[in-house]
């Protein structure tokens, strides 16, 4: 045969780290089982004790050790003498030790009583060491009156002990309320759960975490429309700061908790509650996920919280949909959006926040230079004064110049134009600004080098600014070119005309003329027209073989 119980472990064995709330709530937990058994099921433990006291793991104290219970009408002296010897000797009362037994029918309870007598002034004594506890000294100096007298029919029930006003705290009695929630009207949770917040901050931290956090998150608290708008925001919302404020301020968030014991604690049990197809549940969960989504492990956000948000994203109710959504983008800063929505994505937009100006020294060459951006239009570009010291900028954006002792750069954070627009207008003024060099004398090859890389606005503005010199031999004189680059016959050549030249020359049709296959046909000679035109008289001779005929008139019977 196997027991199977919950996992507890003895009292004894930890009873030095629990606080002085977390023992008196323990021995409210058992004096409540205690009277349980005595009230309701009319038995009797006979062997309680230190060693029968058990923790579980959410801190709450439970009774075992049952081996010895009976019914009231079945306790007598000879069950308890068969049975002594199994017991712990230190826990038998006196009057049983002296082997007096009349008082069982009716007082059957003392022996408990006077177990309970002797724990409750261990652990009293124990706790007075360390700190000072309300009531403490008045129920010590009950129990050992009243509770460990030598008469048994003197002794108090287990239920006046535990109605003792030592058992009055916060601690207990929101404990108290939470695990009978379910009886209470509305009347009374309203009024609980507005005060809540402000009795747990007189609470310590550690004792609300590890206590209280399961019951304050359970089903019905969590349906409840007073705990959503009075205690919920507070609870849900952990403290960013080192430690939380104890002072209750009306009309601001209030946070209970630290992150670190929110983490701990709380976090597990949201991790759970997530997992519960409720609407109303989840839609709590949902309004307070900003505060707390960055607490999850990674792992658990990815395959356990995301999952779940993603199904209500598909839920038919709009009001769930759009809480689903909202976290949705509360979760992509924190495991990113590949996880979210996939690796298939783009870059669909781009940044076009103006220039930011920073101010950077550098030294170049002997000398420190300024870098500048064009965009300022603040600072009149001279590339020619750091040409030969200063290497060129990374972008378009930037020029350089000398600032004596100081040197300043900009930093572009510009995105790049997109192809085809046309060029900023403070670019356009630094150029109009620039002050060139003379171009000529230049190779032909060094011209190929920078005009061939120039944009045509910037090869126009040297058009305009240029007073003859290379651009003059490149129209002139192509020949010199004897390299040609990639993409030069796309480049725009702007040929100068003279002062005497036709502007509209270009503009003049040319005719040309039209080739054909066929044979053009003769042209008529004058001597054959004449000939077709001519007539003879009657004394000259016509030819043999030719004329009219005998019959036919001439011109001269017509005549």
């Amino acid at each position: 045969m196997f027991v199977v119980t919950e996992r507890v472990s003895p009292v004894s064995r930890s009873f030095e780290t629990f606080s002085s709330l977390e023992i008196i709530a323990g021995l409210h937990s058992v004096l409540q089982a205690l009277e349980f058994c005595h009230v309701n099921c009319n038995v009797w433990h006979n062997n309680f004790g230190i060693d029968s006291v058990f923790v579980a793991s959410d801190g709450t104290w439970k009774i075992a050790g049952m081996e010895f219970v009976c019914r009231k009408e079945e306790l007598g002296e000879e069950f308890l003498q068969k049975n002594r010897a199994f017991r712990n000797e230190n826990l038998i009362p006196p009057e049983e030790k002296d082997g007096r037994f009349s008082h069982l029918l009716e007082h059957g309870y003392a022996g408990d009583v006077y177990a309970v007598g002797l724990l409750v002034e261990w652990m009293l004594e124990y706790i007075a060491k360390t700190e000072e506890v309300p009531y403490a000294k008045q129920f010590l100096s009950l129990v050992k009156k009243d509770a460990l007298c030598s008469d048994p029919t003197a002794r108090p029930t287990v239920s006046q002990l535990i109605r003792n006003d030592f058992f009055k705290n916060d601690f207990l009695e929101i404990g108290t309320f939470l695990k009978n929630v379910t009886l209470k009207d509305d009347t009374e949770k309203d009024e609980f759960f507005r005060i809540l917040t402000k009795r747990l901050l007189r609470l310590p931290e550690v004792l609300v975490a590890t206590r209280l956090s399961t019951p304050l998150l359970s089903r019905f608290i969590l349906l409840d429309q007073s705990a959503e708008r009075h205690f919920l925001p507070n609870f849900l919302r952990p403290c960013r700061g080192a430690t939380r404020s104890e002072e209750y301020v009306d009309g601001r968030s209030n946070s209970i908790l630290t992150v670190p014991l929110f983490k701990a604690h709380v976090v597990p049990i949201l991790t759970g509650i997530f997992e519960v197809l409720d609407f109303n549940t989840r839609m709590v969960l949902l309004k307070h996920f900003e505060h707390y989504v960055d607490l999850f492990d990674l792992d658990v956000l990815t395959d356990k919280i995301l999952p779940q948000v993603l199904l209500g994203v598909k839920d038919a109710s709009n009001e769930l949909v759009t809480c689903s959504l909202h976290a949705l983008a509360f979760i992509v800063p924190v495991v990113g959006g590949d996880v979210v929505i996939g690796k298939r994505r783009h870059h669909y937009f781009s940044n076009a926040n103006p220039k930011v100006i920073c101010a950077k020294n550098e030294k170049v060459g002997s000398q420190l230079c300024e870098i500048v951006d064009v965009t300022t239009d603040k600072i009149t570009m001279k590339a020619k004064e750091c040409e030969a010291n200063v290497p060129q900028p990374e972008t378009q954006s930037k020029i350089v110049r000398r600032s004596g002792e100081v040197l300043e750069d900009i930093t572009d954070l510009e995105r790049s134009s997109p192809d085809g627009s046309e060029a900023s207008d403070a670019e356009a003024r630094a150029v109009e600004d620039c002050e060139w060099s003379d171009w000529e004398g230049l190779l032909p090859e060094e011209h190929e080098r920078i005009g061939g890389s120039s944009s045509v606005r910037e090869f126009c503005a040297n058009a305009e600014t240029d007073d003859g010199g290379f651009r003059d031999s490149l129209v002139s004189d192509p020949s010199k070119i004897t390299s040609k680059t990639l993409g030069e016959e796309y480049d725009i050549v702007v040929k100068r005309q003279g002062s005497d030249d036709d502007f509209f020359v270009d503009m003049q049709p040319v005719i040309s003329k039209c080739i054909t296959t066929t044979k053009p046909k003769e042209k008529a000679t004058t001597a054959a027209v004449n000939q077709r035109l001519s007539y003879t008289t009657a004394d000259e001779d016509l030819p043999t073989g030719t004329g009219w005929g005998e019959d036919d008139l001439t011109w001269t019977d017509s005549l």
